[in-house]
């Protein structure tokens, strides 16, 4: 099953604290067509869902991405000394302290000054 880490065989002793890690590839979006958590099982494999032993569902952090984002300006006449250009975005994160969003043109860009 993809998206899947499966323990086929293991034995946990009661009263001890267990944990894992595994590596994972961090989408470039949210999902938008499932849910947005993990989805930890014990006793996966029983058809009834009154055998299974334990489920839980954890909710993922939200994927640290911009959404909604606008350019404007006033004119891209070249040599249009009052020009102003606005950018416009949403985060799905906070930024923090000593933190910051660094805007990069290309060589369409030069001559800009912030």
């Amino acid at each position: 099953v993809v998206n899947t880490i499966i323990f086929s065989v293991v034995y946990f002793n009661a009263n001890v604290k267990y944990g894992f890690q595994h590596k994972i590839r961090i989408p470039n979006f949210n999902p938008r067509t499932s849910a947005n958590s993990f989805f930890f099982e014990f006793g996966y494999e029983k058809a009834d869902i009154n055998s299974r032993l334990r489920a839980v569902v954890i909710e993922a952090p939200r994927v640290a991405a911009m959404l909604n984002c606008k350019v404007g300006f006033n004119s891209n006449q070249v040599g249009f000394m009052d020009n102003r250009i606005q950018f416009e975005f949403q985060t799905m994160s906070i930024v923090g302290a000593n933190a910051g969003i660094i805007i990069i043109g290309d060589q369409n860009t030069r001559g800009f000054t912030f």
